[in-house]
């Protein structure tokens, strides 16, 4: 359930900040799809049973999903660096 529940609020939360266009649209974007894709990489049935990818395909598919999730913390921090800087 958590899993869903990140992923359906970065969507919102990408689409509400694109369409104020109070931060950048580049990480309102980012935090928008590499939240639910990251999570759907992490928490597939297959990935958490071990079943039905080879060794191979697994490691592939928990790297990227490790790769996605650290473009969507990057994407987090370049949000807040937006909102936190001075003008």
């Amino acid at each position: 359930m958590f899993p869903t529940l990140v992923a359906l609020g970065s969507v919102l939360l990408s689409w509400g900040t694109v369409r104020s266009r109070a931060v950048p649209l580049g990480g309102a974007v980012l935090v928008g799809i590499c939240g639910p894709v990251g999570m759907a990489l992490l928490t597939t049935p297959d990935l958490a049973d071990g079943g039905a990818l080879s060794t191979g395909e697994y490691g592939l598919v928990r790297m990227a999903g490790f790769l996605t999730m650290l473009l969507y913390g990057g994407a987090w921090i370049w949000l807040g660096k937006s909102l936190w800087r001075e003008t």
